[in-house]
């Protein structure tokens, strides 16, 4: 396990989905609670990216174009007018020289991103936890030994392979003013659902004033 300070640029690699960006939350603010001073910078694709974009412990977002490459693939000629783009992109990562990155997505696109920004210590889950050879690209393992661990532990057990440790609270999520109005109108009750498309049995009731903290 890596000691707490070792690491001053840390890549965080969570292209997507949104939901899974945002139990990543909480890996990132231990993260950044242990490595106040470190430039962290989250790659993530367009359609996750206003998960992260604003947060207060990211210092950068580097978005992952993969909506443009897909769209150029229709034709062998629009594979050939993306290919200087991705180029630019891997080039731009590889430009940053981090410390260490951490792949919290553990699949082959995110390995290209771990693979072209070349940190020398390049966090991510071991093969028994990933479904694509994702492994190959990193070289500091974490193996949960079959464990069936939800999605936040798992991300908060591979955030501490850098020495973080989970932070008390509840994480932050960078919402705009206008990004909030809607939640007040839409829910003015005291009690809030989560979980619209559950059993009404099954869904998370929570005050108003404990949801209203995640909204800062």
């Amino acid at each position: 396990m890596t000691e707490p300070g070792e690491f001053s640029k840390i890549g965080i690699i969570r292209l997507s989905a949104v939901g899974d960006v945002i139990v990543a939350l909480p890996a990132l603010e231990a993260l950044r609670s242990t490595y106040p001073d470190a430039h962290i910078s989250w790659i993530v694709e367009r359609r996750a990216r206003n998960i992260p974009d604003g947060h207060p412990a990211i210092d950068e977002i580097i978005e992952f174009p993969r909506e443009r490459w897909i769209g150029s693939r229709g034709r062998w000629f629009g594979r050939l007018r993306a290919a200087p783009e991705m180029i630019r992109f891997l080039r731009g990562l590889r430009r940053r020289r981090f410390d260490a990155t951490v792949d919290f997505q553990g699949n082959l696109k995110s390995g290209l991103c771990t693979l072209a920004c070349g940190a020398p210590a390049r966090f991510g889950y071991a093969r028994s936890e990933c479904r694509e050879p994702n492994y190959l690209f990193t070289n500091r393992r974490l193996s949960l030994d079959g464990q069936a661990i939800h999605r936040i532990d798992r991300d908060l057990l591979l955030a501490g392979q850098l020495g973080a440790r989970p932070t008390p609270g509840l994480p932050r999520v960078a919402f705009e003013e206008d990004d909030k109005e809607p939640g007040r109108l839409a829910v003015p009750h005291r009690w809030r659902s989560c979980g619209g498309d559950a059993p009404r049995d099954h869904r998370l009731h929570a005050p108003q004033e404990v949801v209203s903290r995640f909204v800062r």
